[in-house]
């Protein structure tokens, strides 16, 4: 995430969910991952510090689910952290 420049990543239940963290608990759970945490929930924005410049996000979310996250940091794609771990894990 540091080599992109990327602070957290933001990820809806996807393939690259359950690439990460396996099946979500339950419906509506996002999974926020920091440099100090992996954590499931439903509210993603009330786990991105305030101090998070960029936020990666899963490139299939929607755009209800991008606006509900109302946060000050620039929104990129996660494509760039995750496609090199799914390579090495393939």
């Amino acid at each position: 995430m540091a080599q992109e420049g990327i602070d957290v990543l933001v990820l809806r239940p996807s393939p690259d969910y359950r690439f990460l963290a396996g099946p979500p608990d339950g419906d509506g759970v996002f999974l926020v991952v920091t440099g100090d945490a992996v954590v499931e929930t439903r509210d993603p924005a009330g786990l991105v510090p305030a101090s998070a410049r960029r936020v990666g996000v899963d490139p299939e979310m929607r755009a209800r689910e991008l606006f509900r996250l109302a946060i000050a940091a620039e929104l990129v794609p996660a494509s760039a952290v995750l496609a090199p771990l799914r390579l090495r894990k393939e």
